[in-house]
């Protein structure tokens, strides 16, 4: 539960706005996130706080669509992300463990049937916030992809 939107003092016109939204909801990459900050930043000024976690959320749920994240939710103080079962079998979980260290007991894993679940407890994120550390998961979990051979033919 967060306040991300597109606040009217930031975005006056009505069509601009609805533009802007459809633009948010296009993002499929980092590539479209930056493009769109920047156009954003020159057509209407600094992000709100408001629009700025609208738009991390965007790159959120792109990054979890590339990695086979089935559902992120809230339940009481965790953040869940419940990986598919083919995004399971595609990620390094050695990997992705290794890289989750450096957030500590905030971070925590577990298998259910075959899916990788993820959380992140806000009672262990100290100087960070949940929702940055789930930045920094999601982020991860794109890297963490296992490495596919490629077999060239002769």
């Amino acid at each position: 539960p967060v306040n991300a939107y597109l606040p009217d003092e930031y975005i006056r016109d009505g069509f601009q706005k609805i533009q802007m939204y459809k633009r948010v909801k296009a993002i499929d990459s980092v590539e479209d996130y930056t493009e769109l900050v920047d156009e954003m930043t020159d057509r209407f000024g600094d992000l709100p706080l408001e629009a700025d976690l609208l738009l991390r959320i965007a790159r959120i749920k792109a990054w979890g669509r590339k990695a086979g994240v089935e559902s992120i939710k809230k339940q009481q103080h965790q953040i869940e992300v419940r990986m598919s079962p083919e995004g399971t079998a595609e990620t390094d979980g050695a990997k992705l463990v290794a890289d989750s260290m450096q957030f500590g007991r905030a971070v925590g894993f577990s298998m259910e049937n075959s899916q990788l679940v993820l959380t992140v407890d806000e009672r262990h994120t100290g100087q960070k916030t949940e929702f940055d550390i789930l930045e920094e998961i999601m982020q991860l979990l794109q890297s963490s992809k296992k490495e596919t051979a490629v077999i060239d033919s002769v």
